[in-house]
């Protein structure tokens, strides 16, 4: 139990670091949405439920579910991009080590 413990809490660290690294870029797409801008950044900073975050915001809790749609869905465009991206980085790696393989110093 403790090391499925850890691992699940060696997860959660790997994922906010990794939507730390992408949070400017969720936010370059967002635009002018400042509804969705204002929510990510209450979000970063407050763990609230939608109504709590509706009344922090001044916004009805049917706009904190659009805007949490919006972010949704650009964050999981940026993630993939970046998913992609590693895989690539990853494979160009892999394959220059395995050229060097045959080689001598």
């Amino acid at each position: 139990e403790a090391r499925r413990m850890r691992s699940l809490r060696d997860e959660a660290t790997k994922n906010l670091v990794t939507w730390r690294l992408l949070g400017d870029r969720v936010l370059a797409r967002l635009g002018s949405d400042l509804d969705a801008i204002r929510l990510y950044a209450l979000a970063k900073e407050r763990d609230l439920d939608p109504a709590e975050e509706a009344a922090v915001l001044s916004l009805t809790v049917s706009q904190i579910a659009a805007a949490r749609k919006r972010l949704r869905y650009h964050g999981e465009i940026v993630l993939r991009e970046w998913t992609d991206s590693e895989a690539r980085r990853m494979r160009s790696l892999r394959d220059e080590a395995t050229k060097n393989e045959g080689e001598t110093p």
